[in-house]
């Protein structure tokens, strides 16, 4: 679908990005939400607010298709570590459904069909939140929640459940491992090494190597069921990178970002060998929640500069 009436007016929902982000996190339920969640309005407007408008803005401009925001998938994440309800989630996200509303009869340009626009574009992009949520959460979307009745228990089946502590060793005794997978995976990481050092800066290329490099180390972690979560997390990243122009990251950035994936790749070269080569980590699992925690911080880094300097806006 194509949204002409929003396009028309994509100037004015450009010029008001920022005061939109502001009126919808201090809309009266949203505040509450916020409150009753110990999330402070102010950093989710700076961290997820001002890139979810901006990403709205894209789509209107036919850019990119609803849906494909990395950015909505860690505010999901983070929303999960919170344990933030559906119920909330939804009176959030609808907070700024209703406030684009209101700009646009603010500026008297608001009409039959331009709700219409708006009401298919949150409606289709709420749905996408909806599958991704309960993906994320460790639900099935097949399965028939009743949110109504809590205390009918529903299986979780996904990503990021409460795992039982399973020492390497259990593992490795419990589960045959196909040694090419393993030394696969340390060959991953030294050629994401390779790439990362290749040039003083990296490249849209060296990106994109690097992606699909993730990609690949996540294709094996899905073979296993207990590493589920970590090549999910790496799934994220992999999503997160394909999504940028790295020409706008700043150039005093590419260090951070250098440093992240060194970080990262130490991370996964250690777990690689407490797992299956010294077999002495007391919990397969424990990498799960630090990687997903450090990629969270990473979307933020790489979007920190993208169309315009968030430190010059005056949210509160």
């Amino acid at each position: 679908m194509k949204w002409p009436n929003l396009e028309t007016n994509i100037k004015q929902i450009e010029n008001d990005a920022t005061a939109i982000v502001k009126a919808w996190v201090n809309r009266e339920l949203v505040s509450e939400k916020f409150a009753l969640n110990s999330i402070g309005r102010a950093f989710f407007a700076r961290h997820f607010g001002i890139r979810v408008v901006r990403h709205l803005i894209r789509v209107i401009k036919g850019e990119i298709a609803p849906g494909q925001c990395p950015v909505v998938t860690v505010m999901l994440l983070f929303f999960k570590e919170k344990r933030i309800p559906l119920c909330d989630i939804f009176v959030i996200c609808s907070g700024l459904r209703a406030q684009l509303v209101e700009v646009l009869i603010d500026h008297g340009l608001f009409s039959k069909d331009s709700y219409r626009e708006i009401a298919y574009l949150f409606d289709k992009n709420f749905e996408g939140v909806i599958r991704e949520f309960f993906e994320i959460s460790g639900y099935s979307v097949a399965q028939k929640v009743q949110l109504e009745a809590p205390s009918a228990p529903v299986q979780k089946s996904v990503h990021f459940q409460e795992e039982p502590k399973i020492t390497a060793a259990a593992f490795l005794e419990n589960n045959d491992i196909n040694r090419d997978d393993i030394e696969e995976l340390s060959d991953l990481v030294e050629d994401v090494e390779t790439v990362l050092f290749k040039h003083e800066q990296l490249t849209q290329e060296d990106f994109g190597k690097i992606r699909a490099l993730f990609e690949k180390y996540a294709h094996i972690l899905s073979e296993f069921y207990e590493f589920k979560d970590l090549g999910y997390s790496l799934t994220v990243l992999a999503g997160v990178l394909s999504s940028y122009r790295y020409d706008t990251i700043a150039p005093e950035d590419y260090k951070k970002i250098r440093t992240f994936f060194e970080s990262i790749i130490s991370d996964l070269n250690s777990w690689r060998k407490n797992i299956f080569v010294d077999a002495d980590a007391i919990d397969i699992h424990y990498l799960d929640e630090s990687l997903l925690s450090s990629i969270a911080m990473f979307e933020v880094l790489l979007t920190s500069d993208e169309n315009g300097d968030e430190g010059d806006l005056e949210l509160f």
